[in-house]
């Protein structure tokens, strides 16, 4: 394994490039010269000329400015501020050389042409070009953000006004009808409520004697629990707080609405949503640029079905 090539008096020469406010640092303690070469990804802000400064060589290869604030940039926020300070950068530039070294010992032994370590290289090439495609893409207009936000707006974005209810399900209609005459003359019927289903005959196997239901609107949602249309409309023309004062018929019995409670309607407007909408729509232009980009390539592919088809297979073996 060849020598990493850097010393502690690295420490003032990173005060000096990545803490420009760090008093006492001058440029003659870098450890070693910078040789510019042009930047040619994001320098998180860096001049050019600062970036692509060298700190170490590992195996030949220069270890730049650059290099290290991309290992800071993808650190997480708690590890991120630990190496603001002249120490961490010097902490973070010492675990950044030891994995080149081991990574330099491991090409030496021939292991980067593993198939498992070149599947993994292809999928993060693969990742980069998405990345570096998206990049270049133009962003959706204003007008198309807008139009589709339009578009979703009666299904996605607008809750409309909902009610919840407490159920009770009987076969017992005349019960239910001298138990709801006995409700309406209640100043607070919840807390007969309960009583009245413990006191109606028999329900159906499918039915909770009392059901206290989710929030449902008056015309079924997408994925919203199961209540009959009957219940929704008797759920709708009762105030909260109050009993519909019938028993309502449904299949083998007969359904009896306390409403609970109501939600008015409401709507998720435009700018909550509009950076969503924009990176979805990134993400569908990136995917019509990849589909196109894999229809030239497998267009250009030679396949030769004759050898694929001469493959035997024995899956038992």
């Amino acid at each position: 394994m060849r020598k990493v090539q850097w010393g502690w008096k690295l420490l003032a020469w990173v005060c000096f490039v990545v803490l420009p406010g760090c008093g006492g640092c001058e440029g003659e303690n870098t450890v070693i010269d910078s040789k510019e070469e042009p930047a040619k990804e994001d320098t998180f802000g860096l001049a050019p000329e600062v970036a692509n400064r060298i700190l170490a060589y590992v195996d030949e290869e220069p270890v730049r400015v650059i290099d290290l604030e991309r290992a800071l940039q993808e650190q997480g926020p708690l590890l991120r501020v630990k190496s603001v300070d002249a120490k961490g950068r010097l902490a973070l530039l010492e675990s950044l050389l030891t994995e080149r070294a081991l990574a330099a010992e491991a090409r030496a032994r021939g292991l980067d042409q593993h198939p498992r370590v070149r599947e993994v290289t292809e999928e993060l090439i693969i990742r980069a070009l998405a990345t570096e495609i998206r990049r270049r893409l133009p962003e959706p207009s204003e007008e198309l953000i807008r139009a589709t936000y339009e578009a979703r707006r009666k299904n996605e974005y607008t809750t409309p006004e909902l009610r919840r209810a407490s159920l009770i399900f009987t076969k017992d209609r005349e019960g239910a009808e001298k138990a709801l005459a006995e409700l309406s003359s209640q100043p607070d019927p919840s807390e007969e409520w309960a009583k009245l289903a413990e006191r109606l005959g028999v329900v159906t196997v499918r039915r909770q004697a009392q059901e206290v239901t989710d929030y449902f609107a008056r015309t079924p949602r997408a994925n919203e629990a199961f209540v009959p249309q009957v219940v929704r409309d008797a759920a709708f023309e009762t105030e909260v707080g109050k009993i519909y004062p019938h028993p309502i018929p449904f299949e083998d019995g007969y359904y009896l609405v306390y409403v609970i409670a109501k939600a008015e309607a409401s709507e998720v407007p435009f700018e909550s949503v509009r950076d969503a909408i924009r990176e979805e729509l990134m993400d569908q232009a990136l995917d019509a640029e990849l589909t196109k980009l894999v229809a030239e390539e497998l267009a250009k592919a030679k396949i030769d079905e004759e050898a694929l088809l001469s493959v035997q297979y024995n899956p038992g073996e």
